[in-house]
């Protein structure tokens, strides 16, 4: 454990050689890592969290999540690289008063080093947007209540299974563009529609 990320800005340094990976742990931005070190951040207020590990001396992960069990966590966001040819991870997220959040820092594919994470959390106002789908497909971000700074762009994308096709977000906003960035100044309720795309049957006549 990192401990507690103090104060509206910090950075925190560690080293992860004898860090292990605790049963039932996430993914962190899809990869399997393996040397993860936590920390936690109190929200004081609504607000925005920058998190960054640039500085470090191996390759990142990053994760935030929220829950109090390791195996029952709830991502809020992750991150491998801040850019194309980065080997540090970045975020930056709304976050709500008074929740813990839980940080955490990983090597990919469990590569070891010395961590830096900075942090810094600036007050701002927050909108709620209510992501709902019909069945078919997957949203990312996945369906369920969202917090973004109010004024801030939420980029949506939907993802149909096989046999289905995407036919368009509903509620608050109506296009069929996908994926597509949605201003948020209000609180919004969008929801994803998923079609089943139609199917030609071929027979022949036997003679």
């Amino acid at each position: 454990q990192g401990g507690d990320l103090a104060g509206n800005a910090g950075t925190n340094k560690v080293a992860t050689a004898v860090a292990t990976r605790e049963p039932g742990e996430p993914r962190h931005a899809g990869n399997d890592g393996g040397k993860s070190v936590w920390w936690q951040f109190r929200a004081p207020t609504d607000g925005v969290l920058l998190l960054s590990t640039e500085g470090t001396d191996f390759d990142t992960l990053l994760g935030l999540y929220t829950g109090d069990r390791v195996g029952a966590l709830t991502t809020v966001a992750s991150n491998d690289d801040a850019f194309e040819g980065s080997s540090f991870s970045k975020l930056r997220q709304a976050v709500r008063s008074n929740v813990v959040y839980h940080v955490a820092v990983d090597g990919f594919n469990a590569a070891t080093g010395r961590v830096q994470i900075a942090h810094l959390f600036t007050a701002s106002a927050m909108r709620t947007v209510t992501l709902t789908q019909t069945p078919g497909g997957i949203t990312v971000p996945p369906a369920g209540t969202i917090d973004v700074e109010s004024g801030a762009s939420l980029q949506l994308f939907a993802d149909a299974d096989p046999g289905f096709e995407f036919a368009g977000w509903e509620g608050d906003i109506l296009t069929s563009e996908n994926p597509v960035a949605i201003p948020v100044n209000q609180n919004l309720a969008i929801r994803a529609t998923f079609r089943q795309q139609p199917v030609a049957d071929d027979f022949e006549s036997g003679g």
